[in-house]
């Protein structure tokens, strides 16, 4: 056996020994779910798989141990049916995939502080800027849980979206992005008057979104009033002029501070007030709805971490290199690692390593080893 079959190995029977120790798996509605599996090699390999119930898929995982678990957002009546019409759709979950971007710090597929929280920023925006106020969506229709490796999952369960078709998700994703958005409709001119030595003054006032105004008028006029952002906003603000321009905004005249340019100003600061959904891959598990998701809870074959679901309330604390952990401190593994960035697991430093052996607890080990950094040393 060579070792990268014995390093395979290894991490499936800690993967099967993980599915062993949890009672119970599976999204609702589990018997109307289509299910996916992946390989060491693969993150679908195989689908059109079911499962009646929760305990069916649970002895599946437990016997055969898939690097990658996913399922499909949508409902079917036939979900082993094929092609994809015989499935006979029947409704879907409507679900964002937020991924870090790739981060100058690391190499492509890591992450840290930087990366993550950029992207656990844009979740929060995405729950408590649109799906709550613009769409009125309640906190028990709304669920998250970590992707299992550099991002999140952001789902509506609801009798409300089950039924949206293509285009009505397309359309929710272009208005949760910005995409389309017309900055101008928010804007108008006034006119204003005073008399100055005996004679009539007239000046048009650009007039705009107050921070009390509902949906994406209120969220760009917040945006442009909040201290964390000055850095968006025009030299003009941003040389002691910030605290007359922020009044002026909260009384909807956006021309109280003079700015150059300014159509194209309000324009790029619109830009950046929209969910990041990273590319097209992402925003189309919003938009297709035979599209497969990584299943909640299950661990990820890329990271060896749990896809852990937790509450909202949490989201802003959540870090996985402690929260999303499967394995534990006492059990130690050596390893010989080709090459991989300083990283944190169990609020514990490690790296960086190039061409060492090492003696890792394993909650380290199988993140080396699932990042394909490292292989079972002999």
């Amino acid at each position: 056996m060579t070792d990268l079959e014995r390093t395979v190995e290894f991490v499936r029977r800690k993967f099967a020994d993980f599915y062993t120790a949890q009672s119970e798996v599976g999204p609702s509605s589990i018997g109307q779910r289509e299910f996916g599996f992946g390989s060491w090699e693969r993150k679908i390999e195989t689908r059109h798989a079911a499962f009646p119930t929760k305990a069916d898929l649970r002895k599946y995982l437990v016997m055969n141990a898939p690097f990658f678990i996913s399922h499909s957002i949508a409902y079917y009546e036939f979900p082993t049916g094929r092609p994809m019409p015989r499935k006979n759709w029947l409704g879907g979950d409507l679900v964002f995939d937020l991924d870090a971007d790739e981060c100058p710090n690391h190499a492509k597929g890591w992450i840290c502080d930087t990366c993550f929280g950029k992207t656990k920023s844009e979740a929060i925006k995405l729950i408590e800027e649109f799906l709550m106020p613009d769409f009125g969506f309640s906190s028990n229709e709304i669920s998250v849980n970590f992707s299992g490796n550099r991002g999140f999952h952001v789902r509506v369960e609801s009798e409300k979206v089950k039924q949206l078709d293509r285009e009505a998700r397309r359309d929710l994703v272009d208005y949760i992005g910005g995409t389309g958005l017309s900055i101008e409709n928010f804007f108008r001119a006034k006119e204003k008057s005073w008399m100055e030595n005996d004679r009539v003054k007239r000046q048009l006032q650009n007039m705009g979104p107050k921070p009390t105004d509902p949906g994406w008028g209120g969220r760009i006029a917040r945006f442009a009033i909040d201290p964390a952002n000055i850095a968006h906003l025009p030299k003009e603000v941003q040389k002691k002029k910030f605290p007359l321009f922020t009044q002026g905004v909260k009384e909807g005249n956006w021309d109280k501070v003079r700015i150059a340019n300014k159509e194209t100003v309000w324009g790029d600061l619109g830009k950046k007030v929209g969910v990041h959904m990273g590319d097209q891959i992402d925003q189309n598990v919003t938009i297709d709805t035979s599209k497969l998701i990584r299943m909640a809870d299950s661990l990820h074959g890329d990271s060896g971490w749990v896809a852990k679901t937790f509450p909202l309330s949490q989201l802003q604390s959540f870090d996985p290199r402690k929260d999303a952990l499967a394995f534990s401190s006492s059990e130690t593994v050596t390893l010989n690692i080709v090459e991989a960035p300083k990283f944190l697991s169990r609020e514990e430093e490690f790296g960086p390593f190039k061409a060492e052996k090492r003696e890792l607890p394993l909650h380290a080990a199988m993140y080396l080893l699932c990042k394909k950094a490292a292989l079972l040393s002999d």
